[in-house]
């Protein structure tokens, strides 16, 4: 859902506003507000709008006058029961690098003995013997 003061009267339409129109079209999303969101003594226009990709089926649209300002509230209630795409829950791990951290992670590559490291003459598994050894340490020094 998007929703705002867009600045542009859906009501009238134009290029501006079929511009917007078009631009959440082309994500599946469609405009919900169809009357006037800004009503004073001269004119009312339709400047609010939220678009959702939502069935219109499980939304209910109440629009009022809050009192407070010359734009009309808009208020949803979602049922949610029909989305056109997946809830998808994000899980951020991060690692914690402290003072402490750092010195264990220095103090476990000083004790390492490296010499594996070069007991090849090819440098790719020089390399991954350095990588693998240093990785080692690292997740032990900065758990997720």
């Amino acid at each position: 859902m998007v929703c705002g003061d867009f600045n542009v009267n859906f009501e009238v339409g134009g290029n501006r506003a079929r511009d917007i129109v078009n631009l959440f079209e082309s994500f599946n999303m469609r405009p919900l507000i169809n009357e006037p969101t800004r009503i004073t003594a001269d004119s009312a226009t339709l400047l609010d709008n939220i678009f959702t990709n939502v069935a219109r089926d499980d939304l209910e649209v109440i629009i009022g006058d809050s009192g407070v300002s010359d734009h009309c509230y808009q208020l949803i209630h979602a049922g949610l029961g029909s989305c056109d795409c997946p809830v998808v829950a994000k899980f951020v791990e991060k690692r914690i690098y402290n003072h402490a951290n750092i010195s264990r992670f220095q103090s476990l590559l000083n004790s390492e003995d490296w010499s594996r490291t070069y007991s090849s003459s090819d440098p790719n598994v020089c390399f991954e013997n350095f990588h693998n050894t240093f990785k080692y340490y690292f997740d032990i020094a900065f758990p997720k």
